[in-house]
């Protein structure tokens, strides 16, 4: 099997990406969260998407922010149960300020993005991660682990963690958070990173590709 004939097309941009959020809260059980500061994460409650690293490095920042929230939109999955006893283990201070919302709508997701402080992407293993493309275009930096294609699809976009210590997602969570240069480098460099994903470049690629197949 030669791997020279293997080709990579990325996917393009996700469709809600150029949609204005709303400007109030789609769904009544964020008013609290309206004004407050808080880092979402976006993700079905599978095992591959690491949630209970999420949890367990907000209850390190809980103890230093006595504001911030953690934000858990995804619907149940194979590690809901795990999800549930890490909330269930964190300190008192830090469970009372997770938001654990179940699936949500578009417009829900996209007002959670246009308000974030950050996005948590704490995968154990991804084969694309459409939300890291999602906060890109919502100017919300992301923080996530560097573990299958994320490094490829956040390129210098994403404050990456190696392995799976709480406390150093902790720490670059709270670095983006407050080092307003370090913010700002990784929202400009989200606005560039969107520019490699078009959904006319994927269409272009594929039909490329099976032009050159019918043709060999």
């Amino acid at each position: 099997f030669a791997t020279e004939r293997v080709v990579t097309i990325h996917l393009g941009e996700p469709a809600a990406v150029s949609t204005e959020p709303p400007a109030r809260p789609p769904d009544g059980r964020l008013a609290a969260l309206d004004g407050a500061p808080f880092v979402v994460s976006i993700a079905t409650e599978e095992r591959r998407k690491g949630l209970p690293l999420a949890i367990e490095a907000f209850e390190r920042l809980a103890d230093e922010d006595a504001d911030l929230r953690l934000v858990l939109a995804g619907a149940p999955g194979d590690d809901a149960a795990a999800v549930s006893a890490a909330i269930d283990a964190a300190t008192p201070r830090a469970r009372r300020r997770i938001v654990r919302l179940g699936p949500v709508d578009e417009p829900t997701k996209r007002w959670l993005l246009a308000r974030a402080a950050v996005l948590a992407y704490p995968s154990l293993d991804e084969g694309f991660g459409f939300p890291i493309l999602e906060a890109n275009a919502a100017r919300v930096p992301v923080v996530a682990t560097a573990v299958g294609s994320v490094p490829e699809i956040a390129g210098e976009a994403a404050a990456l963690v190696d392995g799976r210590d709480p406390s150093d997602f902790a720490r670059a969570v709270r670095s983006v958070i407050a080092d307003d240069d370090r913010r700002r480098h990784l929202i400009e460099a989200g606005e560039h990173n969107l520019s490699r994903f078009r959904r006319s470049t994927t269409a272009e690629g594929l039909v490329g590709h099976y032009e050159k197949a019918h043709a060999s």
